[in-house]
């Protein structure tokens, strides 16, 4: 069941509703408040969205709004300033998606894409201004157009797929190879989630291709499986492997896919070097990751501060540049022609706000999962929108880059 927009504005107004028969009405107490929000270092924050919106319009008693200032900053510090789940090199990675996994909590809200979408017309990201602040956004994806609310978020990431293997080269490649008789085609999808672009891949491409998707995590490897069955696809296996210690032999691959993988990988030239070894002569790569700016002396504490929560709250041992995989990619030793990169971050960037809207219009997944997700919902919120910070800062990048193996 989707709610209105009605309903959506009803239940933002239900914590200062709430608030105001607690308490009462009072004379004005602004500059009290006032200085209770600055103090609290939260004022920009969601967080304090229902004592802003009380203080605007009930004028609640300002020792209330500072006792809730004060402990909002004490939460705020102790609980949400450091990342609960940092790296860890022996399994970490693969255990945190057997936990998102099985919970099923994140394929709910976010489909069979565990990635971000893209947001190229004016349909899709006429809503999204980067400069808006977090409720004015959600004012506005509310209201845009009812796509907005019901199928957008996950139709930007067909999308994305789409753009990006046009992008990279993979459907002029399928259809020459299909051209020239050399069949089945192998396509190495590395840190393949659940399965979602394999499938797209085996879907679009039918016949001609054979897609194998590997992944850290049992949980993914099984509902991957699990969703192909019922897709009908009988041109697409799961296989749990390191993407650092490939068990294939070189040149066995025609096409290498790595989509959001290289966040969670320690070494990123072993990674890139991986991928291109077990790459066929002349067959060509596309990588798409989180990286972050090149621009590393020019950050501010505050922001490098946001990088080290990033870092461990998603199992991220570390980010680099556009540049650097770049480089990588173009050193000698890996044989790579036509090298390209491109900064993507101007249209995946509303995925991030999108992605928690969808959750505040559909809640029931989380309401029904109980207390204990509940605190777990409000610190992936709070990560996400750090993301968004993160990129629209530029602070962070998302990085698409292709090449081809060159003929040895």
């Amino acid at each position: 069941m989707e709610p209105s927009p009605t309903t959506v504005l009803g239940i933002s107004l239900i914590v200062p509703a709430v608030q105001l028969l607690v308490c009462g009405s009072t004379k004005p107490v602004q500059k009290e408040i006032q200085a209770a929000l600055e103090y609290s270092g939260l004022s920009n924050m969601w967080v304090l969205i229902p004592i802003y919106l009380a203080v605007a319009h009930y004028h609640l008693p300002s020792l209330i709004v500072s006792f809730s200032a004060l402990a909002s900053k004490w939460a705020y510090q102790a609980l949400l300033q450091k990342g609960s789940r940092p790296y860890r090199p022996n399994g970490g990675v693969g255990d945190e998606y057997d936990k998102w996994t099985n919970d099923g909590l994140v394929e709910a809200f976010w489909g069979e894409h565990i990635h971000l979408g893209s947001y190229t017309t004016e349909e899709s990201n006429g809503w999204f201004i980067k400069e808006d602040s977090f409720m004015e956004s959600f004012i506005k994806c509310t209201f845009w157009n009812d796509r907005s609310r019901k199928t957008m978020f996950k139709d930007q990431k067909f999308t994305f797929v789409d753009e990006l293997l046009q992008w990279g080269g993979f459907d002029g490649a399928v259809k020459a190879a299909n051209t020239s008789g050399s069949r089945p085609i192998k396509i190495l999808d590395v840190g393949c989630g659940i399965g979602g672009s394999s499938r797209i891949m085996a879907k679009r491409y039918g016949g001609a291709v054979e897609v194998t998707g590997i992944t850290l995590s049992e949980a993914q490897v099984q509902r991957a499986t699990e969703l192909s069955k019922k897709a009908g696809l009988d041109n697409v296996t799961f296989r749990k492997m390191d993407a650092l210690k490939m068990e294939f032999p070189e040149d066995s691959f025609d096409l290498v896919w790595s989509c959001e993988c290289g966040e969670h990988v320690p070494d990123k030239e072993e990674y890139v070097k991986e991928m291109c070894r077990v790459l066929k002569p002349g067959g060509r790569l596309i990588i798409a990751t989180w990286c972050e700016t090149h621009e590393r002396k020019s950050l501010t504490d505050h922001q490098k501060w946001l990088l080290r929560f990033l870092y461990e709250e998603w199992s991220h041992p570390m980010f680099i540049s556009i540049k650097e995989y770049g480089d990588i990619l173009r050193s000698k030793s890996l044989c790579m022609r036509d090298v390209a990169t491109a900064d993507w971050s101007p249209q995946t960037l509303p995925s991030w706000r999108h992605s928690i809207f969808v959750g505040v219009w559909w809640p029931w997944p989380v309401i029904i999962r109980g207390p204990k997700v509940w605190w777990s919902t409000i610190r992936e919120i709070i990560t996400i929108e750090r993301m968004h910070e993160a990129f629209r800062d530029g602070v962070m990048q998302y990085g698409v880059f292709r090449a081809i193996k060159s003929a040895q």
